[in-house]
């Protein structure tokens, strides 16, 4: 494990258990306006901590790429929602 693997394991400990782990990261960063690859969708729809990577992406204000199985579309006025227990 990189030290930056390493750090963004203790910082957020749920990237250990993403589906997405050890996937080429260029699956999951489109350019704007293009389809989410089927990789990206098969791995964030059976990931047992999309939840968890949803709300990273939410409340770090993430605005690309496809993160807890939702583009930044998908994503946008979410970080509401979360601070007020709704999703």
């Amino acid at each position: 494990m990189s030290l930056e693997a390493f750090l963004d394991a203790v910082r957020d400990p749920w990237r250990l258990e993403a589906a997405c782990r050890g996937m080429d990261p260029e699956l999951f960063h489109n350019e704007k306006g293009q389809p989410v690859t089927p990789e990206a969708r098969l791995a964030c729809g059976r990931c047992e901590v999309a939840g968890d990577c949803l709300r990273y992406a939410v409340m770090n204000g993430v605005r690309q790429g496809y993160w807890g199985g939702r583009t930044p579309r998908e994503r946008n006025g979410l970080k509401g929602k979360m601070m007020r227990g709704e999703l």
